[in-house]
């Protein structure tokens, strides 16, 4: 429904056109009849019509001076004058200031449903128009993040060209020096069952950390890979402080990533080059330093052996428990789980479970114990 506003000093004329017109049937909304320019303006501002057909000449204030009003409110809302033939030229005046249209007096019933066909009409085609408009820049807005992390994948990775350094939003032009650290989430697929998240919901989770620590330092453009390593971009016009902004970043990453989500990250970062055709060299400097220290984060530490060692030696033992591990490890239970739990893929009791049932077989196999003993 479209809402309408009528503003007419008159009673008679008033009554004659609420009564003459089946409003609703023809799609219109009665919101609001004003009896003169002061309550049209108040009545304006409490219900906010889509159409005012207003009176020239009202008490208080005119029909013009509520057409200005409106038009300075910014609204869209589309004023109709109601004029005599004696006011023709007054109210051809009129359209230059924000009038839509307007009516000469006596309108017949006939004469006013024509006339509220033809402004229903102007009002749906605005109203399509501007929800065209609202939906073209929703995509645009949607597909921003997703262009710019494209744009960067291919910058990094040696794939476009300077001229292009404006697309996605990215604005790299005239840099100084500029660097590439790259991030991979250890023990991806133990990490997103540990944590009750699909992969592509821990991805989301990390790289939502990425963005908000990097939104602070300027020039960090945050991207995301096909093979899910994620990445920054730094770029600066200066050519000292670069180097400690990124790592300062990536510290904060690490720890926010393992204090507040408990998952456990190994980072790469590149060398500083100073032209658009080097960043590809620091992305592959980063990408080696990556793998660099994915390789050391999947070397078993030096906890893990020993428990494993302790298991192998007292796995016969009914009374070997987690307390009893961590007591002779040295080490909380809390992190000991975790550790664990990262490098062999089972809980302390479920390994240990395995040792004894895989003792047990090769027993059955290898010995002449009764079953019992076994």
């Amino acid at each position: 429904m479209i809402r309408l506003q009528i503003a007419e000093d008159e009673p008679l004329a008033r009554m004659a056109m609420l009564h003459s017109i089946d409003f609703a049937a023809h799609g219109f909304d009665v919101v609001a009849v004003s009896e003169d320019g002061k309550e049209a303006i108040e009545h304006f501002e409490a219900f906010q019509p889509d159409l005012v057909i207003t009176d020239i000449n009202m008490p208080y204030i005119s029909g013009l001076e509520v057409a200005k009003y409106i038009r300075e409110s910014g609204k869209d809302t589309r004023v109709v004058i109601l004029t005599g033939y004696d006011e023709f030229e007054f109210a051809r005046q009129a359209i230059t200031h924000g009038v839509s249209d307007y009516l000469l007096k006596p309108v017949t019933a006939q004469e006013m449903v024509e006339f509220l066909h033809k402004e229903r009409d102007a009002i749906e085609a605005t109203r399509k128009r501007v929800a065209e408009r609202a939906e073209a820049e929703s995509q645009r807005h949607a597909a921003e993040p997703l262009i710019r992390n494209d744009y960067l994948c291919r910058l990094v990775q040696g794939t476009t060209q300077e001229k292009d350094h404006l697309e996605g939003g990215v604005h790299i032009a005239g840099f100084k020096r500029a660097a590439v650290a790259l991030l991979r989430i250890d023990h991806f697929q133990e990490t997103a069952a540990r944590l009750d998240m699909s992969w592509d919901l821990l991805l989301f989770a990390v790289m939502n950390v990425l963005q908000e620590l990097a939104e602070p330092y300027d020039g960090c453009y945050v991207f995301l890979l096909p093979d899910a390593d994620c990445g920054i971009l730094a770029v600066t016009d200066s050519e000292s402080y670069l180097p400690d902004q990124l790592v300062t970043l990536l510290r904060e990453v690490v720890r926010t990533l393992r204090e507040a989500l408990g998952i456990s990250v190994s980072t790469g970062m590149g060398d500083l080059v100073s032209s658009f055709a080097s960043i590809p060299h620091s992305y592959e400097l980063a990408k080696a330093a990556l793998e660099a220290s994915a390789e050391a984060e999947r070397a078993v530490p030096p906890i893990v052996e020993r428990a494993i060692r302790f298991i192998d030696q007292r796995y016969g033992d009914s009374g070997l428990s987690l307390l009893e591990m961590t007591r002779h490890l040295a080490v909380s239970v809390s992190h000991f789980t975790t550790l664990f739990k990262e490098h062999t893929g089972k809980t302390f009791v479920e390994y240990l479970t395995h040792v004894r049932i895989e003792k047990a077989k090769q027993r059955l196999i290898n010995t002449d114990l009764m079953l019992y003993r076994i």
